[in-house]
């Protein structure tokens, strides 16, 4: 059951490849003002409302750029007479500030800078950090002057002092790197995988659609009534919610994510609160469920809801009291392991074409030259990580575990975005660390080991911005607009190392003019969440936990069945990436509801109407989705413009 989305395919422009340095020069113009809105909304500095833009995907901040290059292009088109920018140029602007905007998380390089300086500063008598890791820690990858941290955590102050300056350059030129060559890796495997996900299995990748149909035909796009009819509808509550939030006797439309623990009091009941259980109608959430394949819909909020039932019996039989129970992340670990198996066997004969044959093709081969760049630079890039990583003093065998493990999740998110365009994905739980100190223990790594672990962390934390899938989607657009794909895939590169150091520069601009604790929790919180599990990891030490590999083989087995039933029956609706989704619990918390609403009005249209309703029902989502976003940035940029909180129409209020 496929999502049926008709993505337009632009007509290839013989003097515009897409990447052209004005399409270069846009992108990094928009990049610091971009970064600046979402640290200041994620971090909650100054003006900034508790918002979540790089939680969800297409990241609405630049979606809203792209809105407005695209009517400002057509504006300069008609008033001018020239002939302004291609629509291939304005799709590689959006995928550079989509791959650049996604560094800027606070679950990626937003994480990371909050931990730099956090264990010189945190650092007591009492909590004894420095007997604990300090020695362990490379002081050139961390910030070690407190002095110089007392303009960044208490604000008031510059970054534009010699000795502020002198502080953080060295670490943010190497974790740069760093992020440089894991970006590398990723781009490499990308460009191995993508022909046989794009062209022979044929993936939807319904996260694109809305970027490409604003435009690929900007008069057909935005002369389009059902559009215009759903963008009406979200922008409506977006601003009566502003409104609303502004003036509190000013009525509001309830669509923000409510708590439902208080209809489930007594137990056994109430186990079903256990992660929270929230009821949502986010007008995006709902236009983006309707662009996702039916039957992997219908599996998330279904396998979310029969894992609702389980806490229910685990509350009635007295499981729910083992610790960890119901062991969801182990359970998606495991899922993960017999789904990636899968897809390596059903792509086997183009891994094995492009692994073994790719180097006699003698340039007859399609993308034969692309294929053994691409293996080259995974080597390249994959070994200089493990050296790095040996270096600092991880054991090598541990570095393998470690990287095999991130790339593990890594294809599995780019696949889920590929295939599902599953609109959030933080994956808390199931990271790396996480999974090495369970198959492990703690006890056995030794502190000098877990201290780099815990250095990685950033990047190791909830995957919810991950680079991955943003470039994979990249390349799909190129596929789809003619554009030069080895062109792309340098800017892509470059975008994330020059990403890297603008995005240290705005961030430390904000933090010592604000101030890190005068921020929300974020603003420290990667430090705290990094050394505060250090200090657990190695005061408490554990040893392997043999429960959780045993829900991990459990998770294993589920997602395996799954597989096998998908192949030999037509008619089977249970897909395993709905499992794995449905046990990535925050996810499924906030938007089961929609994706229930989504995918039974979308089961309505298929069964009961016809091809022209259904694409009218389509560009009535693209117009909830653009609507939502749109408005919801407006409130955004007045709020951080202003200096006042504004309405955020995501997440909406803080629930824990």
């Amino acid at each position: 059951m496929g999502c049926g989305l008709v993505v337009p395919v632009l007509k290839p422009n013989p003097t515009s490849t897409g990447v052209t340095p004005r399409a270069i020069i846009i992108s990094v113009i928009l990049l610091p003002p971009n970064f600046y809105w979402l640290i200041v909304g994620e971090m909650e500095m100054g003006g900034g409302s508790y918002m979540l833009p790089t939680f969800i995907v297409p990241l609405y901040n630049v979606i809203f750029c792209l809105f407005t290059l695209t009517l400002l292009n057509s504006l300069i088109k008609k008033v001018f007479g020239c002939t302004g920018l291609h629509p291939a140029e304005l799709l590689s602007v959006y995928v550079l500030l989509s791959s650049a905007c996604s560094l800027c998380s606070i679950n990626m390089m937003g994480f990371l800078f909050t931990s730099l300086g956090h264990s010189t500063w945190f650092a007591t008598p009492e909590n004894e950090w420095h007997s604990l890791f300090s020695s362990f820690l490379p002081t050139w990858l961390v910030v070690t002057d407190k002095q110089s941290l007392t303009g960044y955590y208490q604000g008031n102050s510059t970054l534009y002092t010699r000795q502020h300056l002198g502080s953080w350059i060295l670490p943010t030129l190497i974790w740069t790197g760093f992020m440089s060559a894991l970006s590398t890796m990723m781009l490499c495997l990308n460009l191995i995988l993508r022909q046989q996900w794009s062209e022979k299995e044929k993936l939807s990748y319904p996260i694109i659609q809305l970027p490409v149909s604003m435009v690929s035909n900007i008069n057909r796009f935005f002369s389009s009534k059902p559009m215009w009819f759903g963008f009406s509808i979200a922008s409506v509550i977006t601003f009566v919610n502003g409104i609303s939030f502004l003036y509190p006797n000013f009525p509001s439309v309830p669509v923000s994510r409510q708590s439902l623990l208080h209809l489930f009091p007594d137990k056994p009941w109430s186990a079903i609160g256990r992660g929270g259980f929230n009821l949502s109608l986010y007008p995006f959430a709902l236009g983006l469920s309707f662009l996702m394949p039916l039957d992997l819909t219908f599996s998330c909020w279904f396998f979310y809801l029969i894992g609702k039932l389980e806490l229910v019996l685990g509350s009635m039989t007295g499981w729910i009291s083992l610790p960890g129970y119901p062991h969801s992340a182990e359970r998606a670990f495991g899922a993960t392991i017999a789904f990636l198996l899968l897809i390596v066997w059903v792509g086997r004969v183009h891994l094995k074409t492009v692994l073994f044959k790719v180097w006699q093709a003698s340039g007859k081969m399609p993308d034969a030259n692309t294929y053994r760049w691409a293996i080259l630079g995974l080597i390249a890039s994959g070994g200089s990580l493990l050296l790095f990583s040996t270096y600092l003093g991880l054991s090598l065998w541990l570095a393998v575990l470690f990287f095999a493990i991130y790339l593990l999740l890594s294809i599995l998110v780019a696949r889920m975005r590929a295939e599902l365009g599953f609109f959030t994905h933080p994956m808390w739980g199931i990271m790396a660390p996480d999974m090495l100190i369970s198959l492990t223990g703690s006890r056995a790594l030794g502190p000098k080991n877990l201290t780099i672990l815990a250095l990685y962390r950033w990047f190791n934390f909830g995957f919810s911005s991950h680079q991955m899938p943003h470039q994979l989607e990249a390349l799909k657009i190129v596929d789809r607009t003619g554009m030069d794909r080895r062109k792309v895939a340098y800017s892509l590169i470059f975008i994330t190392a020059l990403g890297g150091i603008l995005l240290a520069w705005v961030y430390l601009h904000i933090f010592y003019r604000v101030g890190a604790l005068n921020g929300g929790g974020w603003a420290t919180g990667g430090g705290y969440y990094t050394f505060n599990s250090l200090q657990n990891w190695i005061v408490y030490p554990q040893e392997q936990d043999l429960l959780s590999i045993i829900f991990m083989g459990f998770g294993l087995g589920v997602s395996m069945f799954l597989s096998i039933m998908r192949v030999r029956l037509i008619w089977w609706g249970f897909h395993p990436i709905g499992y794995i989704v449905a046990n990535l619990e925050w996810a499924m918390r906030n938007f089961w509801s929609c994706m229930l609403i989504s995918s039974s009005l979308k089961w309505l249209v298929l069964k009961y109407s016809g091809p022209t309703q259904y694409q009218a029902g389509l560009q009535l989502c693209l117009g909830l989705v653009l609507g939502d976003f749109v408005t919801g940035s407006l409130w955004n940029v007045i709020g951080i413009v202003c200096n006042f909180r504004t309405y955020s129409f995501w997440p909406g209020a803080y629930l824990p």
